[in-house]
């Protein structure tokens, strides 16, 4: 079902630039994903990701790209952004 006009697509609003860095986060907009029956998200985001989130850092445990594959290869969903 595609959204309409009248349906906002969650993530898509804007945050306030005043408000804290955390709540300005995609992984603060991913929360509600987060609480999903039977999620388990994770990240391979080096950097340490602080707003409240259950979240596994495989970055330390990341060697190279077969390794991120092999990851990828486990999981039901990958959300991804493209940050360039």
């Amino acid at each position: 079902m595609a959204a309409d006009e009248s349906t906002p697509v969650p993530g898509t609003e804007e945050t306030p630039p005043e408000a804290p860095a955390q709540e300005r986060t995609l992984t603060a907009k991913l929360k509600p994903v987060n609480k999903a029956p039977g999620s388990a998200p994770a990240t391979g985001d080096i950097a340490e990701q602080e707003c409240g989130a259950l979240i596994m850092n495989l970055g330390n445990k990341l060697r190279d790209f077969a390794d991120t594959a092999a990851v990828i290869a486990q999981l039901d969903m990958v959300i991804s952004v493209d940050t360039s």
